[in-house]
């Protein structure tokens, strides 16, 4: 399979199993510089045939994004992919570390991988577009203080998916005790996972 690659950049309104509404989605081969958009669907089109469809033209991942605009929630969108698909790899590109507490994300992480037979691929980072912290309240910190909470955030990741049985944490911002790590993902040592960001200290 070519490793191309479907983002569900938009979606206003989901009605299982149809896509009710205007939906957006971006078609980009990512190992090539083709790529291809369709700006509306038909209220009649199938949210299935939508999805199904990556597959069959060979895409290999459906990948969403994680902002407070007018898209859905990534973690139940991609979940909604997998019960109309087989084989195409899901993917969050990028989850906003501040919008969830890392211990919730690695069990919420942990079950897709498990709910979709291993096709989880998890993309984290920490948090860029201000827009999205003045609408939720959630605090806008210095980039320093942010890169430090997705550091930890990944230290707990790889824990709680590389444990068979409890993870225990402390560090300057986030702690806990003896938190049971299950369920235990399909993907062993641990799902893929792709940190977003420019600055260098992400690269590390």
């Amino acid at each position: 399979m070519n490793d191309r690659r479907l983002t569900l950049a938009r979606v206003t309104h989901l009605d299982l199993p149809a896509v009710s509404s205007r939906c957006i989605c971006t078609l980009s081969a990512c190992a090539r510089s083709a790529s291809a958009s369709c700006t509306s669907a038909p209220r009649s089109t199938s949210g299935s045939a939508l999805r199904g469809a990556a597959e069959d033209l060979g895409f290999s991942t459906l990948v969403v994004s994680d902002h407070f605009g007018k898209q859905l929630a990534p973690l139940p969108a991609l979940m909604s992919a997998a019960a109309v698909t087989s084989r195409i790899r899901l993917g969050t590109i990028v989850l906003d570390n501040d919008f969830r507490h890392p211990a919730a994300l690695a069990k919420e992480a942990a079950t897709i991988d498990v709910l979709t037979g291993g096709r989880l691929e998890l993309g984290v980072g920490a948090g860029w577009l201000e827009a999205d912290y003045t609408k939720t309240g959630i605090a806008y910190d210095p980039p320093g203080v942010r890169l430090a909470r997705l550091g930890e955030a990944v230290h707990i990741l790889k824990g709680f998916f590389s444990s068979a049985d409890t993870l225990t944490f402390a560090a300057s911002i986030t702690a806990f005790t003896d938190l049971e790590c299950f369920p235990r993902p399909v993907q062993q040592p641990r799902p893929p996972l792709m940190i977003g960001g420019r600055q260098r200290a992400c690269c590390r």
